[in-house]
């Protein structure tokens, strides 16, 4: 059994598979790795401006970039979890600032 990606731009993702665009062609437009480009779909990493922007360029001109980048509900991007995860700072007596 595979394993189930992660859906965290549905628009995105069913333009992918409509259009029948290739997530290699993808990665190789904005000169990141396959994975760079998998870990952003999943939501691990954020794309940049300049990747959401060649992408939809690219690849989707007829779509607006606030519909194909959507976020799906309840799901957060790369750069929302880093800022919503509290990570704690040490001080000199070992104990957590903040």
């Amino acid at each position: 059994m595979g394993k189930v990606m992660r859906v965290v731009y549905p628009e995105l993702a069913a333009e992918i598979a409509k259009r029948g665009v290739r997530k290699k062609d993808i990665a190789k437009c904005v000169r990141i790795s396959d994975r760079a480009l998998s870990n952003k779909l999943q939501g691990r990493t954020a794309f940049t401006w300049d990747e959401v922007s060649k992408i939809r360029d690219t690849f989707f001109p007829d779509v607006q970039k606030d519909t194909l980048f959507k976020v799906a509900d309840g799901e957060r991007r790369g750069d929302q979890m880093r800022k919503d995860r509290k990570i704690p700072r040490r001080g000199g007596d070992g104990e957590e600032d903040g």
